[in-house]
This record gives C-alpha cells, structure tokens and sequence, in this order.
C-alpha cells in the first residue's frame, strides 16, 4: 500500500488473552472462543519460563484448535545438551519444528516473544535477541475454539517442572484493504508519460544536428523549439540532474539481486561440536522441499577444527561437516593425507576442491562458507578468503537438510553454527511493475544525462561530422539490419534443439545464467581489493578499477549504471558519426540498428568493461585525427592498460617517426598500472605474480580445451579449430591445436612486424590505417570475443567520413556491414555457432580489399601533378 499510496488495511478487531501462568505441579489449562479469522492478522505471544529439571517432552506450552497446533517443549539429549522446539502441526502435515533455545539451562529465567505477521511468518526473540524468522503453513492459532495450555497439554508426557509466568496473546485482526484503482492507474499512466517524454528527448538530443530556428516554426512547434532552446543553454545543468537522479532512482529501487525477493523464514543451529571418533546430527526445522522450492537460499556455515593425532588412512574421505540429504547440500570432508574438501551439491554443483592443502597439529582452524542468493559463494580459512565463486543468476541450490557432525579419529569439531534464509518471490505483480518501471525510469535519465553532458563537454574532442558519404552509411547499415532480421527470423523458427539448457539454438546470445557475468565478476574482484589473490583475476589492474566509481552501491545498481552510461555516450557518438545528412527516421535505424548490433548486443549482454575500452579509443583516435598526439596517446594508453590488446593502435604513430608519444602513451600505461595495484591488498610484487600465475593459468585452460577457444571468437585460431570441430568434433578441434599451437606466437609477431612497415611505409590514410590494425589485433589475438568487434565501429566512422562511393567502397562498406550483423544461423555441437565459421573470413576479405584500396588510391596520386603536402602524417 506504501507504493501505491493507498491507505493500509484497516484493523476490525483487537484484543488481549491472559496472562496465564503455571507452577511446577500446577499446569493450567483453558479453552476461549473468539471470533472467526478475517482477511488477515498479527500476533504476539510474550513469556518468561525458568526449568528446574529438564525431561525430554515437557511443554512449555501449547495453542490448539481442532486442525492445528503449536507447541513449545523440551528436546531429547542431542550430544547431552537439550533444547527448547518450537513445534507447528497441521492436520495430514509432517509437524514443523523449529529451535526455540539452544543448549537450555535448568535454573535460568528466559524472556519469549514469539510474532507472527499477515504473510504467515513467525519469529522469535529470547532475552531480546532474534533467534529466527520462519514461513508458516497457517498464522499463529488465535481465532475460533481455542485451547491454552500452560506447563502442558494433553498429548505430552509429563508436565513442565518450572514456572512460566506471564504468558499473553495480543492479536489484531484487519478487514480487506481498500480499493484505490483510481491511484494505481495515476501512478502507472504517470510513469508510461515519463518514461515516453525521456525516450522522445533521448532520441531528438541524440540525432539533433543543431538548434531550431523559432521563426521557421508555428504553433506547438514553435514551442518546441523555445523549449529545446532553454535545455541546450542549460545542458549541463539538466544534464548533472537527470544524470544525478537517474542513479538515485536505480540504487533506491534495485533490490540486491534484482529480483523482487523477501526473505520468508530463517533457522539457526548451534553446536558445541563432537570429540574425536564421535558425531551428532541435527535436524532441521522442515522439510528440505521447502529450501529447494525456495527462489534463493543465503547460508552461513562455520566451524572450528583441530588435527589431535594421526588420521588413519582411508580409501575415501572422512565426512566431516554435512548437510547433504537428497542429492543437495554442503559437505566438508578431511582426506586421509590432512586435506579438507569442500563441495557444494545440488542442480547444478560446484567441482569439490581442497581448502586447506594440510590440517595442522593441535591447532583450531576456523572454516567458513558464506552463501547469498543462491547465486555466490566464498570460503574462509581463518578469516581470509580461499575460494570464491559469483554467477548471475541463481544456479547454487545446495539446500541444507540436516546438520551432521562426525569427527574421525584425531580430529575435533567445535562452535559448529549453520544459518539459513530462505528468499521468495513477491506475491503481488504491482510491486514487480513498479519496480521494474522505476528502474527503466531511472535508466532513461541517466541516458538523456549522458547525452546532454556529452553535447556540452566533449563537443570539441568528438566534434559533429557533417561530410558523411550518406550513401556508404546506408549500405553498411541497411546491410547489418538485414542481417540483424535474418537472424531474428532463424531464432524464431528455431530450426535446431538444444538439449543443453545452457544454449538457446540460433540465438547468438547466451541463455540468461551467464548474463551480465563479466561485469559481476569484475565488479566483485574489485571490491574484495584482492584480484590477484582468491579470485584469481584475468585483467590488468586497471581494468578492474574501471568499475571503482561505482562500487558503493549493490551491483545491480552498479550494472544499470555502467550500461545506462556507456549506452548514452555510444548514442550520442553514432549521432555525430553517422547521423548528419540523414532523414530522422534514418537516424533513428542507424542508432537502433548499432545498438541490436552483434558487438553491441554481446557487450551490453555479457557486461563488459570493452564498453568503456571502446569509449577511451574512440577519444584516443578522434584526438589523433585532430593532431592532437599527446592527448591521444594518453586515451590510448588507458585503454591498453585497461585490457591490453589496442596496444596496436600506437602503431599510428609510427607514420611521421612521432615516437616521443609512445613514449607518453606507455609512461601512461605505467602509472595507471601502478596506482591500481597500489591499491590492492598485498604488496606490488605480490600483485604482479598473482597476475602472471592467473594469466598462466588462463593461457594453460585455454591449451586444456580447444572447444573453448572456439565459442563466440572471431580469431583465425578460433576459426581453424572450429574447422576441426566440423570435420571431427572435439577431437578434430583438438588435433587442429596441436598443429597450429606452436604457430600461434611466430604468426603474432611476423603480422606485427608486417603491420608496422605497411603503416611506415606505404599507408597514408588515416582510415585505411586504423582498419587494419583493428582487423589485426582481431584475427591475430588467440581469444578475440565478438564484443571486442565494437572497435570496428571507430574505422567505419572513418571510412564513413573520408571515402567517396564507388565500387570499391561499396564493396567495402557491405562488408563491415555484415561483420557487424550477427550470423548464428546453425550450431556444431553445444557452443559453436556459424558467426565463428563466418567472422574471421569476413576479416581476411575486408583486409585484402582495404590494402587493394589503398594501393589504387596511391597508384593515382602519384599521377596527379601537383598535390600539397598535408600537415597530418595520414592525408585523408
């Protein structure tokens, strides 16, 4: 009702029951009538009790009508410590048991308070502290023919030897909430307004070319124009505003893990642990279905243990910690030569590894595993983190069903503690729209505020095309728009089945459980400050601060953000790019179909930071075509640093011998490689030696699998095996990389070293140029994922802008279109779709024809008679 601004459910009836108290020997019982439920209500039980001698079965007390029961009483000897249960039966049900009391004392005075809420859910607080949160079945028994026992009740073995005092039920009862459909609507139709008056103002800032002149328009455009006139004068204001808003909206309205989840229910259990060749086990409150029908689950599960003695040795591990039941759980084991193991099980389990290589002697080691979400994991050795996992979605489904502690011989278990909290989804569809409203709300201001800062602030970096060959802008775009509906077409028809759930056959993105996974991943590693330590990261430093400024907020929040900002500039961009000369509805296409692009799609798909990489060269290449070297040194070497593979685009400065700027450019990658890893936890060459091991081990995985090397990758490697995989499947990609393995490094330089002597020596445009080492770097690199492919956007701007139609270009735009277009038309195998068959042919032949290009394009000035010596080292 707080959402929707309608008042809350009105309270029909309220009262009180008690108090009622009993001594030892003196139970008390009593049967009241009240009125029959209403639509919902809350409750809260509130009591002091004191044991003077613990028997398995006394009751606390009991609430009882003819289909349902709850009950608190004394639990059996569990490792001779007894407990307090809290018990719910329901007729034709397995009863719910949950701990009330751990390890409970004869002599001491306990405060209860049990509430349970409109939603079914219970929680308890003993001496004022929360001991769980729980779903019920049905709400707590006040209503109808009620019987009360104090001390006891009829089924129980014998009555309670203590006294509880105290004991009252206060409920309220409440009537339907009031109907406000008139407000619900106001909210919804106010919210469709905005969000279609943001995506208006997006598109005209985006493809508008200037201002309108007020006396050339009449009536509503003329008012139009007075408006679009004021934002242009205060641009950057409204721009820091929707920007600043924007963010705000999306980190208040973005739940944790972007799902509209509550948590419904929690258990705690403690141990005092098992002594050498001795165990316990423990139940949970109910059944494991209901963990496993939980939309996510957050465990926490900690333990010491210390190695007394030798462990005899075993053919199999020791379970040592588990809650392992029907195939899901957690299980803990201690390998005869000292190891523990860790394991998840369950839909889909995590591999087991070793957490500690060797249990020390006569030493307490704390263990941890933190779990959230179903969707990460993290374990801890004394504190310090082991092995972490994050996945997009909730995958991890190890449902706890009971706690089982078995110590071997020579090892000790102790303060063995496990928490779990069960999530679900929002019962009510209004709180999912208005959420999921809010978030598109909050994404289209930070798009508009990207855009009206960039009209402002980088105007003079990237500055307005206005000599686009309108011509070459519609064949590149018409093609890869095409080629974008053939696609859709083939995905619709589905012509081939996937049994894999993982893949979607003819799509040429992934199922949703690895969306947005590189940005989680980059995301998480920063904020540990670790990346080269449990996470094992990939990337140079800087490529995990690129997500620092963000990394305050949850990483829902942060992705929308990132994406929201990224996604504003590349639309700004490709209206100055492209745009100028165009009809509006062809404005629109071009920016539309960039933004379906196979690159775009990929990177916006898989999160990653190549959104920003593109963005620092889109900067470094317009600042070199302004002659601006130092300035475009500086942008080129933060992109390198950030991932290391444009490296080549220094190349350019070759032409014209400017060789201080990469001198400017690597004193860049330096620093923003230093200051990073200032930053991290560890010292600098600890840093430097975690990467190198982590880069090692990629490069070792990548050898391991050649089916790996072939998924989404646009490199002549990863076209070569995907040859073999045709012909042979995985043993036919495998044999192609044993062959073309110890090629790989001699045709890397051998193209380098030919690349640079073409730029020195014979190329003299600056498109041709940076074509060519875009498609380099592209075929040339082992593992070049099609999101890489969007920094073939900054040659085509190029080629948009200095080259003339005709037949050769024409040839050369349907190319770039194409490459640009997604191409899963059929799969071989699981992963393997026909954009890497098709991508690194489509990179050979637009190569061979720009070199064409050039080498008639040189042939015919050096007819010319007299041509001027340009300024720039590439004349256009």
């Amino acid at each position: 009702s707080f959402l929707v601004g309608g008042p809350g459910p009105p309270v029909v009836r309220e009262g009180t029951f008690g108090p009622l108290s009993s001594t030892s020997g003196h139970t008390q019982s009593t049967t009241i009538s009240s009125a029959p439920r209403s639509q919902s209500s809350d409750s809260t039980i509130r009591f002091t009790f004191l044991s003077f001698e613990l028997v398995t079965g006394q009751t606390i007390f009991s609430l009882e009508t003819p289909t349902q029961r709850l009950t608190a009483y004394v639990s059996a000897p569990i490792a001779r410590q007894r407990y307090i249960v809290l018990s719910e039966t329901i007729s034709n049900r397995s009863p719910l048991k949950l701990m009330l009391i751990s390890h409970v004392q004869t002599g001491q005075t306990y405060s209860i308070r049990l509430t349970s809420n409109s939603k079914d859910s219970i929680a308890a607080w003993v001496d004022g502290v929360q001991q769980f949160s729980y779903s019920l079945a049905h709400q707590i028994p006040v209503d109808g023919v009620l019987t009360i026992g104090i001390g006891s009740h009829p089924a129980s073995a014998s009555a309670l030897d203590g006294d509880v005092t105290g004991f009252t039920i206060h409920y309220q009862q409440y009537g339907p909430i009031p109907p406000n459909t008139f407000q619900e609507m106001m909210w919804v139709v106010a919210g469709f307004t905005l969000a279609t008056l943001l995506i208006l103002l997006m598109v005209s800032k985006a493809t508008s070319a200037g201002r309108v002149s007020a006396k050339q328009q009449r009536g509503w455009r003329r008012l139009l124009a007075g408006v679009r006139r004021q934002v242009a004068r205060y641009d950057v204001s409204i721009g820091v505003i929707a920007l600043a808003g924007g963010i705000a909206i999306l980190c208040l309205s973005t739940p944790t893990d972007n799902a509209v989840l509550k948590q419904t229910g929690s258990q705690l259990i403690r141990s005092s642990g098992a002594a050498p060749s001795s165990g316990t086990t423990y139940a949970l409150g109910d059944e494991p279905k209901l963990m496993v029908s939980a939309a996510a689950l957050d465990v926490d599960l900690s333990f010491y243990v210390r190695r007394t003695g030798t462990v005899p040795p075993s053919q199999t591990p020791y379970p040592l910690v588990s809650t392992v039941g029907s195939g899901h759980g957690i299980l803990f084991e201690l390998a005869s030569g000292q190891e523990l193991i860790a394991q998840l099980t369950g839909h889909k389990g995590i591999e087991p590894g070793a957490i500690i290589d060797s249990l020390p002697l006569n030493k307490w080691v704390s263990v941890e595993l933190q779990l959230r979400r179903s969707q990460s994991y993290t374990f801890f050795v004394d504190g310090r983190p082991l092995q972490s996992f994050t996945w997009a979605l909730p995958i991890l489904t190890p449902a706890p069903a009971r706690l089982r502690i078995v110590a071997p011989p020579g090892v000790a278990v102790r303060d063995v503690s496990m928490r779990v909290s069960l999530l679900q989804q929002s019962p009510t569809g209004v709180t999912y729209v208005l959420i999921r409203l809010a978030q598109a709300s909050g994404i289209m201001l930070v798009i508009v505020g990207v855009l009206l800062i960039s009209r402002r602030l980088f105007r003079q970096i990237i500055p307005l095309v206005s000599d686009t060959s309108t011509s070459l802008v519609r064949i590149i775009f018409a093609t890869a728009g095409s080629g974008i509906l053939v696609n859709i077409v083939i995905d619709l028809f589905h012509f081939q089945q996937s049994s894999d759930p993982y893949l979607v056959r003819n799509s040429w993105l992934l199922t949703q459980y690895p969306r947005f996974s590189d940005y989680f991943q980059v995301f998480n590693i920063f904020k540990s400050l670790d990346p080269y330590g449990v996470q094992a990261g990939s990337y140079p430093p800087l490529g995990y601060w690129l997500t620092s400024p963000l990394s305050w907020v949850s990483q829902y929040a942060s992705l929308f953000i990132f994406l929201a900002v990224t996604i504003g500039f590349i639309i700004w961009w490709l209206a100055r790019s492209f745009t100028n000369g165009l009809s509006i509805p062809e404005k629109v296409g071009v920016v539309v179909v960039s933004l379906l692009s196979l690159p775009v799609t990929f990177a916006i798909d898989r999160g990653n930071v190549d959104l920003v990489i593109f963005i620092f060269v889109i900067f470094g290449i317009s600042a070199f075509e302004q002659q601006r070297p130092g300035l475009s040194s500086f942008w080129l070497g933060l992109a390198v640093a950030a991932k290391g593979f444009p490296f080549l685009y220094f190349l350019l400065f070759f032409r014209g011998r400017r060789f201080r700027y990469i001198a400017v450019g690597a004193a860049t990658i330096l620093l923003a490689t230093l200051l990073p890893l200032l930053s991290f936890h560890g010292s600098v060459i600890e840093n430097i030696n975690g990467f190198r091991i982590a880069e090692g081990s990629l490069q070792s995985y990548f050898r391991q699998s050649a089916i790996v090397t072939t998924y989404y990758n646009a490199s002549l490697v990863g076209w070569a095996q995907a040859i073999g995989f045709a012909f042979n499947g995985a043993q036919g990609a495998t044999s192609v990389q044993h062959v073309i393995d110890p090629l790989i490094l001699p045709t890397e330089i051998v193209g380098g070293i030919a690349l640079a002597w073409y730029i020195l020596r014979r190329e003299t445009s600056l498109w041709r140029a940076v074509s060519l080492i875009t498609i380099a770097f592209l075929l040339l690199i082992e593992l070049s994922n099609y999101y890489e492919l969007l920094l073939l956007f900054v040659p085509i701007s190029l080629f948009v802008k200095y080259r003339k139609t005709d037949r050769r270009s024409i040839a050369i735009a349907v190319l770039f279109g194409l490459l640009i277009a997604p191409k899963a038309y059929f799969y071989l195998g699981s992963f393997i779709e026909s954009s890497v068959l098709i991508t690194a042919p489509l990179l050979v032949a637009l190569g061979i024809l720009i070199v064409r290009d050039g080498m008639i394009s040189r042939r015919r000035e050096a007819k010319a008679v007299s041509i001027p010596i340009p300024a720039s080292p590439f004349p256009q």
